[in-house]
């Protein structure tokens, strides 16, 4: 929060639970998965995008909820963790929904349920976790900040250039091609939304036992 100012939301989406041949075709939901998790103790695993990333919390988050334990196995990026999905080299993985969507369309792929505290209105079908039973929510954002003490003026400005922006048909329209969402909020809201997801997810860091590399 001292580092930096916080100026504008751009973006959202949901990440994705995502299964393959990894796991028995029966594996229909996310309380499917944990009984063969249970039952298959030294297959339990899932892929993330990176150590530290996002996917790599909300599945901690998952395992933690499900009450199982479920090994998180860190790539450089989504496209390698799917690609071993896909080969059946590990069961599952959580990705961005931009990345899963298009293998899940072409049948490769079975999302078992989103990560959001709603549905996506691109994959309606799928559950949310919560929906599923387990008390996991993870709304995705990208935003836009700048440094630290910026001059509240300049802050105002790229503020009202970003809302013209997000608020743009063509914006939402690009976005959609990857299953994602214009968002905007005020500069204050914004810093408020962002002091709540520190707050949100220090205990659950700190409890995945992950430390960052200088």
């Amino acid at each position: 929060m001292k580092d930096v100012t916080p100026i504008a939301p751009i973006t959202r989406s949901l990440l994705t639970f995502n299964v393959g041949p990894g796991v028995p075709d029966s594996v229909k939901t996310l309380a499917d998965f944990v009984a063969w998790c249970r039952a298959n103790p030294g297959k339990s695993s899932f892929g993330t995008t990176a150590a530290g990333s996002t996917t790599h919390f909300a599945g901690a988050m998952f395992a933690a909820a499900a009450g199982v334990a479920i090994q998180a196995v860190h790539y450089r990026g989504g496209a390698p963790a799917l690609q071993d999905v896909l080969g059946g080299h590990i069961p599952a993985s959580v990705n961005p929904i931009s990345e899963a969507m298009p293998l899940a369309r072409q049948g490769a792929l079975r999302i078992l349920a989103v990560t959001g505290s709603q549905r996506s209105k691109f994959a309606p079908d799928i559950p949310t976790m919560k929906e599923a039973g387990f008390d996991v929510v993870v709304d995705s954002w990208i935003g836009v900040f700048g440094p630290a003490r910026m001059a509240p003026d300049h802050v105002q400005a790229l503020s009202k250039s970003i809302e013209t922006a997000t608020r743009s048909p063509e914006y939402a329209d690009a976005l959609s091609k990857f299953g994602n969402e214009p968002d905007f909020e005020t500069p204050d809201a914004f810093a408020a939304r962002f002091k709540a997801d520190i707050a949100k997810w220090g205990p659950i860091v700190k409890a995945s036992g992950f430390v960052a590399e200088d």
